[in-house]
């Protein structure tokens, strides 16, 4: 996904030497609902996602250049989007834990400049 998003931005991949960081996201319709957040000050060549490992049915809503845009998540897919696009999780009524696994993709160089280079939560991508 990541080759694929340079291709789109026109990004050399191998020269971003991009880096990566993820976590588990373990969430229930009553408790631990995340509201509205983003990932980083900048776009392109700075990548957020996540994988719906049971997210179905639920939405995600996206704040896009000040547009809302609704991803419906579908298990067994992942999403990867530029960061600084704010996001919250919409509602859902089902029982369980909704489960993803999220990630933040950005360029060596961009982990001092955003002071995010605590050096054992990301490994490089390639």
């Amino acid at each position: 996904m990541v080759k694929e998003a340079c291709d789109y931005y026109g990004l050399d991949f191998e020269a971003e030497k991009f880096m990566l960081q993820g976590w588990f996201n373990i969430n229930y319709a009553k408790k631990g609902k995340l509201d509205w957040h983003d990932h980083g000050p900048s776009g392109a060549p700075n990548f957020h996602g996540y994988y719906c490992v049971n997210a179905e049915p639920s939405k995600t809503h996206y704040s896009v250049f000040g547009n809302e845009v609704i991803n419906d998540n579908k298990n067994n897919r992942a999403i990867l989007s530029e960061m600084s696009h704010p996001h919250a999780m919409a509602d859902w009524d089902w029982d369980g834990p909704r489960i993803t696994i999220a990630y933040d993709i950005i360029p060596l160089r961009d982990l001092i400049k955003f002071g995010s280079d605590n050096e054992q939560h990301w490994i490089p991508l390639c």
